[in-house]
């Protein structure tokens, strides 16, 4: 059995949405990116608790919350992939300035539910 990431897993589930997203932000990057951060969370047995941060970055604030907002929706009634057992979205969508880069970014927090490996 392999361990299962659920950064991967939920990278790989917002690609499969149609935006474009990685664990990192790409420098110099354009246009709508999301990126998917593992904020904490738990492990037991056979189950983890994650709490996973969301963030929309876009060239306007009105495209990364539609974005998010978007995402919300997906998340919350599309099937989750193989190894996420449930999301619920516990924070968000809310603006999340980036004062580095200036660049519109918004952010949702999820807690996932996904086992410990696949």
């Amino acid at each position: 059995m392999q361990p299962f990431s659920v950064e991967a897993a939920m990278v790989a589930w917002v690609r499969s949405l149609g935006y474009p997203c990685a664990q990192l932000m790409q420098q110099g990057r354009a246009g709508v990116f999301v990126t998917v951060e593992r904020v904490g969370g738990s492990v037991d047995d056979f189950v983890q608790r994650a709490s996973v941060a969301l963030q929309v970055w876009a060239d306007s604030n009105a495209e990364a919350d539609a974005v998010a907002n978007a995402l919300v929706l997906a998340l919350l009634t599309q099937q989750p992939p193989a190894g996420i057992h449930s999301v619920t979205v516990t924070d968000g969508p809310y603006f999340w300035p980036d004062y580095e880069t200036s660049r519109a970014r918004y952010q949702l927090v999820c807690d996932v539910y996904a086992q410990i490996d696949i």
